[in-house]
């Protein structure tokens, strides 16, 4: 049987059809001397490609179409016999000095009696740019051009394989503080900006070697390798809440935001990427809790914290969906007639395990998770239907989130539990903290004013507690105050919170609004109310917050001695 080689070298030498063949071959083409490596022959279509002329390239070897830096990784490749006949991928430069990638086939031939290799080459490098632009766009993300969170495990993971090593690495998580305001009120497009603006700082106060992701939103993450301890961390995530901290201008408009930091360490929190990251994420809601604006380091008390707080969380949802939620009554008290004229719906979990949950466990959750507006809307349609079957005269107070009042669709909301109940709206009372106003008071007053075109009666709750809430009686149309239990309950004792209820009672007065006076439990705080004009009283002097099945609508609830008194 011949050799495959021969045949080769004859249609070189004999075959005038072949050498045609070879010089017209679409494909770049070549043969080169495998002792001294010297170009042999080369085709019309590599002449084309590289720009060499077919006498250049006989007065080359094939390092001389490598790029320097490579040579010296070709000589070893040679040197190790590796290099002949092993299909595989190059660089290449062409003679303007362009790299290009370049997949070559090689296969042993004799030309001219010298032993040679004959060299097919497939220019590849529109193909690898365009993989390359695939893959940044897999690992990257689009608007900010930060490593995603996909890069962002995968750096991760690679960091930690040199855990073994003794090497240390903190991962940052970072959320910018109420980034939803600015998109809320500037719109989309400038958050979008400053989420850009955001990315260049974080990208400028790292290390080369560490990773700046983006995780979604407005939360991004560092990866901060090689570190010497702690102190590294804390100084890094210093730098960002300062930098951030600094006002940024965005198209006329200078915005003041900052930033909740969260920091894991390893190996100290994690051995893998999935660990570190909820540790750091934990850390983060912990420093969001402490008032924002600052960083906070993970511990293990933190984990326990956050698995009571997911499973809270899930027995939540459970409970929406299952109707352990009910609803529980504390009745207000007219202060002229002494009879009921309304009562507070208060929101009761019945965990089937624990037993009743009172709102201040769960009611900080459901805003978090936004669970709070299914919530809040069960509430609203359940407090109407149960107020329908009360007296013509007893109202029903409904308190309203500061998520549920910013809803623009919360007009429509109440007007289908006052259709659904059949409920007059001048029974329905709604309560609003002052909290819920601050944030937008242009949209507040629209909002505001929608509600009191349904004809429903609206309460400023807990006055007194806000910075600015004299003021904000003015501004916004409210028909009712109610003053807090701080100082009712401190009346008696103390003469400042004396002062501010007296003012508020004259204040109501004289603007025409009436008056709920929380947190009455003496008959003393009873008779100084009554005296100082208070409208409607509410406290555990006359009830605790009840079933409604549990409470009599028609009972008086006149305090012994204290008619006369009054």
């Amino acid at each position: 049987m011949s050799d495959p080689n021969d045949q080769i070298e004859g249609f070189f030498l004999a075959h005038d059809a072949f050498q045609t063949l070879f010089n017209r071959a679409p494909l770049p083409m070549w043969v080169y001397d495998r002792e001294n490596l010297k170009f042999l022959a080369v085709n019309d279509a590599a002449v084309l490609l590289y720009g060499h002329s077919r006498e250049q390239f006989l007065a080359k070897t094939i390092f001389d179409i490598r790029p320097a830096e490579d040579r010296d990784e070709l000589k070893e490749i040679i040197d190790l016999g590796g290099y002949e006949f092993e299909d595989r991928s190059w660089r290449h430069r062409k003679a303007n000095g362009v790299t290009i990638d370049a997949n070559v086939y090689t296969q042993a031939v004799t030309y001219e009696g010298r032993a040679g290799a004959l060299v097919t080459m497939v220019d590849v490098t529109k193909r690898r740019q365009s993989e390359a632009r695939i893959s940044h766009m897999a690992h990257h993300d689009a608007m900010t051009g930060l490593a995603n969170r996909s890069l962002l495990q995968l750096e991760i993971n690679h960091a930690l394989a040199r855990v073994r090593y003794g090497v240390r690495h903190a991962l940052l998580c970072i959320d910018l503080d109420r980034f939803k305001d600015v998109n809320d009120s500037l719109g989309h497009a400038l958050g979008d900006e400053l989420l850009r603006v955001v990315s260049a700082k974080l990208r400028g106060s790292v290390r080369e070697g560490d990773t700046v992701a983006r995780l979604g939103g407005d939360e991004f993450a560092i990866m901060q390798c090689g570190i010497d301890g702690p102190d590294d961390a804390s100084a890094l995530a210093d730098r960002i809440v300062q930098m951030i901290a600094e006002p940024i201008e965005i198209s006329g408009h200078v915005l003041r935001v900052s930033a909740s930091i969260g920091i894991a360490l390893a190996p100290d929190h994690a051995s893998d990427a999935a660990t570190i990251l909820r540790a750091a994420d934990v850390a983060l809601y912990q420093a969001k809790g402490a008032g924002r604006d600052g960083y906070c380091f993970f511990d293990q008390e933190m984990s326990e914290s956050a698995k009571a707080r997911r499973e809270l969380e899930r027995d939540l949802r459970h409970a929406i969906e299952h109707g352990e939620l009910e609803l529980h009554y504390q009745p207000i008290i007219d202060t002229v007639s002494s009879r009921i004229c309304g009562a507070e719906a208060l929101l009761r979990w019945r965990h089937p395990v624990k037993g009743m949950i009172y709102p201040d466990r769960f009611i900080p959750l459901a805003e978090e998770t936004g669970l709070i507006m299914s919530i809040g809307e069960w509430v609203l349609r359940t407090a109407c239907v149960d107020a329908a079957s009360l007296p013509a005269h007893v109202k029903v107070a409904v308190n309203l989130s500061t998520r549920q009042f910013s809803n623009s669709d919360l007009a429509d909301v109440v007007i289908y539990a006052l259709a659904h109940s059949g409920l007059s709206p001048e029974r329905l009372e709604l309560e609003i903290t002052e909290t819920s106003l601050i944030e937008s008071p242009e949209e507040c007053l629209r909002t505001l004013a929608q509600l009191k075109n349904l004809g429903i009666t609206i309460a400023l709750d807990d006055f007194g507690t806000g910075y600015s809430s004299f003021s904000q009686l003015t501004m916004f149309p409210f028909d009712k105050i109610k003053i807090d239990k701080s100082f009712t309950q401190n009346m008696t004792t103390r003469a400042d919170c004396a002062a501010i209820v007296q003012s508020t009672l004259v204040l109501a007065q004289g603007l025409g609004m009436h008056t709920t006076a929380e947190g009455v439990e003496t008959d003393e705080q009873y008779r100084l109310l009554r005296l100082a004009g208070a409208t409607s009283l509410q406290g555990y002097l006359f009830s605790r917050a009840r079933p409604l099945c549990e409470i009599d609508f028609d009972v008086t609830h006149e305090r012994q001695g204290i008619e006369d008194a009054a």
